[in-house]
């Protein structure tokens, strides 16, 4: 039996110490670093060692193999996933020793609240393929988001992602009504069907637990929802909080201009009336087109629309960042001259910082600048690191030159 999820943020503190029993898994091991570096000290078991369980020590996390009662002695709560019951050795010592047992689903719903945009995509089917849309839409936003996906992702190669930013994107499961310990500000629904019935009764009880799923979006939250699946709507009826449709051939966000090359889709993504973006899918199926429409509805949905049409900034940016080159270079300097070298440290540090001030302007908000700034600096370090190779070798080309080239 686990304790009510309402108590579990008193144990998700910094000094306390949570015992995580499976912590090798995809979302178990996620759970750890987030814990981890919010000040928990984390502990964890699992069956075998992995990659996983040896990155986790990495980062100082004590990992035991073997589900050993003596494990839990000291912990101040347990964490546990749904497949892991009271007859554990671990899970029994705890309960009998008065620690609070609590669910993953618990401990990630509690979490979620200490973000300001808490993404959580649901459906009977493409539940990871388009949470993994969902990260690569707000990576290439520098977003930073941290993510949860039931499935590794090569782009981060990994199931999980910590990151700094104002988002949260988890792969939300109806088992066990797992996603109703979830606090989504925006929840997706990709669709609806009668599954995992060794736990719900039939169709009309899923319908029952989608629809408190979409119930734990605030008033000031957004649900987006699949129009085009029947049972969807079905589920939805009579819903007061505001909700963003979408499909592939209607809904506020659809395609328009889709054509099939040998069964990968290209298409506009078209939100009320407006182009939103072209997409050229790297996947197949019509049914991933579906996909990529949900994951563009549900980052215009967090807020991402302004953010991916910034445009506006470039220009501006573009033009100082011109500047300051042309005033600290003249036609007589080499490219390794100190002048040329403020030069390209001052448009360096200028154009990330715009970049982030410009996110942070249009989110309404300034705590994201830092996380913003250090990561767009960072890529602009491999351009630099490429010209300390080539401008010896260029020594004598004026840098005005291949400003203007």
């Amino acid at each position: 039996m686990c304790m009510e999820a309402k108590n579990i943020r008193n144990y998700l503190q910094p000094g306390k110490r949570a015992h995580l029993v499976g912590i090798g898994g995809v979302s178990m091991a996620s759970l750890a670093e987030v814990l981890h570096g919010a000040g928990v000290a984390v502990t964890g078991s699992d069956q075998r060692e992995s990659a996983t369980v040896l990155h986790l020590r990495k980062l100082g996390i004590e990992v035991v193999i073997g589900h050993l009662p003596e494990s839990v002695q000291g912990a101040d709560c347990v964490v546990r996933t749904a497949a892991v019951h009271d007859g554990n050795p671990e899970i029994a010592a705890a309960l009998k020793g008065g620690i609070p047992v609590f669910e993953r689903a618990q401990a990630w719903g509690a979490i979620m609240q200490g973000y300001k945009n808490a993404l959580c995509i649901s459906g009977t089917h493409g539940k990871t393929t388009t949470t993994s849309m969902c990260t690569h839409i707000f990576m290439a936003a520098q977003a930073d988001p941290t993510v949860m996906i039931g499935g590794t992702l090569p782009l981060l190669e990994a199931g999980h992602r910590v990151g700094r930013g104002e988002t949260i994107i988890l792969e939300s499961c109806e088992y066990c009504d797992s996603f109703l310990s979830f606090y989504p500000t925006v929840a997706v629904i990709l669709n609806v069907e009668a599954d995992h019935l060794d736990y719900f009764k039939d169709l009309a009880d899923v319908e029952k637990s989608f629809r408190a799923f979409a119930d734990k979006v605030p008033e000031n939250g957004l649900i987006i929802a699949n129009c085009e699946d029947e049972n969807t709507m079905f589920t939805l009826r009579g819903e007061e909080r505001d909700v963003m449709t979408f499909g592939v051939d209607k809904g506020d966000v659809h395609a328009e201009n889709l054509s099939m090359d040998h069964g990968f889709g290209s298409f506009d993504v078209m939100c009320r009336g407006k182009k939103y973006a072209h997409l050229d899918l790297s996947v197949p199926g019509m049914h991933n087109v579906k996909n990529a429409i949900a994951a563009a509805a549900a980052a215009i949905g967090a807020g991402l629309a302004d953010l991916l049409t910034a445009p506006m900034w470039v220009l501006p940016t573009l033009v100082i960042k011109a500047v300051l080159v042309l005033f600290f270079t003249s036609k007589s300097e080499c490219i390794l001259c100190p002048r040329n070298w403020a030069a390209v440290v001052a448009a360096g540090l200028f154009s990330p910082a715009a970049y982030a001030l410009a996110n942070c302007v249009m989110a309404g908000t300034m705590t994201a600048f830092l996380p913003q700034f250090l990561g767009t600096l960072a890529q602009g370090i491999g351009s630099g690191a490429l010209f300390l190779v080539i401008a010896p070798a260029l020594d004598g080309v004026k840098l005005k030159e291949h400003v203007g080239a």
